[in-house]
């Protein structure tokens, strides 16, 4: 009997440290967030691939000062921005909210994700998100 009483506080016991991680992950990205407002560049140039079961595509964002433009990578025609305010904007919107699992990866010089992952709901299908920064260039260099 005692046995399964230590299994049982050992489960319960993993189940409350799950929210720690997730804390941790969020804690994580806010500081990365924080960190990236101290030294972005007044230039740069960002490659997003989007990973997701639905229409998305990879973005060529230009921020310039105060000008951000936009260019789908395989049709060269305009899009919604994807500069990295805006990537750590939903990485957080997602990271505020219930997930089943979620991972991000940060530049160690500029401190702008690199990748994230998140999958809302572990029992349902084809929701999960991500993307993929391919390049990064600050300054007159540019990505290919």
């Amino acid at each position: 009997m005692i046995k399964d009483i230590g299994k049982l506080a050992g489960v319960l016991l993993m189940g409350l440290a799950l929210p720690a991680c997730a804390d941790d992950l969020e804690d994580e990205t806010e500081a990365a967030q924080e960190d990236w407002a101290d030294v972005r560049p007044s230039r740069y140039e960002i490659v997003v691939e989007q990973h997701c079961y639905c229409d998305l595509f990879t973005t060529r964002t230009t921020v310039d000062g105060a000008a951000v433009s936009a260019v789908r990578v395989d049709t060269g025609e305009s899009t919604k921005p994807l500069h990295v305010e805006a990537l750590f904007d939903e990485m957080l919107r997602y990271l505020d909210d219930d997930y089943a699992d979620a991972k991000a990866e940060f530049d160690s010089t500029w401190h702008y994700p690199t990748s994230f992952y998140v999958d809302p709901d572990a029992h349902m299908a084809d929701e999960e998100w991500g993307f993929t920064v391919s390049c990064f260039a600050t300054g007159d260099d540019h990505c290919e």
